[in-house]
């Protein structure tokens, strides 16, 4: 099986993918978008007019600096610097760059040269924010937030792991990415706000790994993929049919199957099916299609650092989140889907259809080369909006749902924006001679009528409500429209 072209249905608990967004909307959903960007600086943003601050300036920034030339920045919403290393010089970059927008960058959880830093929309409320307690002192760190115009939040982290090739920095870098791999794991399985449902809270990763495409196996925490090969069950109504279900695999297109060995899940007689079956608590990484213009549609970009192209930053997200993309809705993310909502940012690059040198970094098509020895990655990730919701009247009883919900209860909806004031499920009761408003005209209602009978406006005895015509008296008139209701019991509609 292709791994950067099937996501097992195994895979559902998580996965990791780079987004640009695909559509505005898909299976019927609408979607808002948040743009993260995740960016290692090398050594810092630097001071105001420095070469390096002016590269970083012109991409990670929502600052156009010529309306009239085509090109912007990167505009991100979210921003996941690594190796900064002064805060006073981040400050004035936010002030500049990205007005308004929230910092979180402690330079207690780096190492004292280092630190990690994201950067927040100004409107996004922000939840919570916090560290990573890892074996290393640059520490990952991260923020939750609301996400604007959705019911739904997001927890995202900026990491930096250790650098090197040698037995120890592999050591350190492997332990780093178990701890941050243990917690993205119990973000995806427990949540991290209280009162939101599970599926309704997302998980984004963005920073320098370290791992040359994942090659020497220590981040592979990070993504917790544990693979094992099986094979389907037999389809005859045996024992052991559901065999594989366990795993969540479909084996409905499999045949012929064997006999598997329960012991040890592999199949036992020649012939088999053999599938590889992967267990995922966090991320499983998806390559993401390349925007060179030398490579041709549908191949893979291996790295985000220049000029070695080693791949060493990432953009991971939850299966749940990353299926957004799947625009065909068959469950599967195909290479043409991923390429289609994530991209390494290459200023110097022209790519017919795409962009033009240095588009995204307000035309500096240096960009990328004077701000670091990386590429910035860029995604857009989709979050549902909720659909709105109504009053809905369920057996005389006003409740705020959605419309769906309110007619799968049998329920009358309102309308969108309607609520529940002025008790607006209260029957109406049809029948004017109803005085006690118990749904019928019966005989109370007819001593009520007769003790006004023959009355006018003044007399002690007269009852408006019995003076049907309103013309200021109780007389045969009024009686025929109470003798015309008077047996019905069915006034409470």
């Amino acid at each position: 099986m292709n791994g950067d072209m099937i996501v097992h249905k195994a895979m559902m608990v998580g996965v990791c993918a780079l987004a640009i967004l695909a559509s505005a909307a898909t299976g019927g959903t609408d979607y808002v978008t948040l743009r993260v960007v995740t960016y290692n600086v090398e050594f810092g943003v630097n001071s105001p007019g420095s070469s390096t601050y002016e590269a970083v300036a012109d991409m990670i920034t929502i600052v156009d600096d010529d309306p009239n030339d085509g090109a912007t920045g990167l505009m991100p919403d979210i921003v996941c610097f690594q190796e900064l290393t002064n805060l006073t010089n981040l400050t004035s970059f936010r002030n500049a760059r990205l007005p308004g927008y929230q910092i979180w960058a402690p330079p207690s959880e780096g190492d004292g040269f280092l630190f990690q830093g994201i950067l927040v929309r100004p409107d996004i409320n922000i939840l919570q924010q916090g560290s990573v307690n890892t074996v290393n002192p640059r520490d990952p760190i991260f923020v939750v937030v609301e996400v604007p115009g959705s019911d739904e939040v997001l927890k995202v982290y900026s990491t930096h792991l250790k650098a090197g090739n040698d037995s120890s920095d592999q050591t350190t870098r492997m332990s780093q990415a178990d701890v941050l791999g243990a917690a993205i794991q119990n973000d995806i399985a427990s949540g991290f706000v209280m009162g939101v449902p599970l599926e309704k809270q997302h998980v984004i990763l963005g920073g320098d790994l370290n791992s040359n495409n994942r090659a020497d196996g220590t981040v592979e925490e990070i993504f917790a993929a544990t693979s094992m090969t099986a094979c389907c069950a037999p389809e005859d109504g045996s024992a052991d049919e559901n065999f594989m279900i366990a795993f969540g695999v479909d084996c409905s297109a499999m045949s012929p199957c064997c006999v598997p060995d329960v012991s040890t899940g592999l199949c036992n007689l020649a012939g088999g099916e053999f599938v590889e079956v992967i267990d995922v608590m966090g991320c499983l990484d998806i390559r993401y299609e390349s925007i060179a213009e030398s490579q041709m549609p549908g191949t893979f970009e291996t790295g985000t650092r220049q000029p070695s192209e080693t791949r060493l930053d990432y953009l991971v997200c939850n299966i749940d989140l990353a299926l957004r993309h799947d625009t065909n809705t068959d469950g599967v993310l195909q290479s043409d889907e991923i390429g289609a909502f994530g991209y390494v940012y290459r200023a110097e690059q022209n790519v017919p259809g795409f962009h033009v040198p240095g588009q995204f970094a307000n035309g500096n098509a240096d960009a990328v080369f004077d701000g670091a020895d990386h590429r910035p990655v860029v995604a857009d990730f989709l979050f549902a909006v909720p659909a709105p919701t109504g009053g809905c009247c369920i057996e005389g009883v006003c409740g705020v749902l959605t419309e769906t919900d309110c007619l799968a209860m049998m329920g009358a909806y309102l309308g969108d924006g309607s609520d529940c004031s002025g008790d607006p499920c209260d029957p109406v009761n049809t029948c004017a001679a109803d005085f006690d408003n118990d749904g019928d005209v019966d005989l109370g209602d007819f001593g009520v009528f007769g003790a006004a009978f023959n009355s006018m406006t003044g007399d002690t005895n007269y009852d408006p409500a019995a003076d049907f015509d309103g013309d200021g008296d109780v007389d045969l008139g009024d009686f025929g429209v109470f003798g015309g209701q008077f047996g019905r019991t069915d006034c409470l509609g």
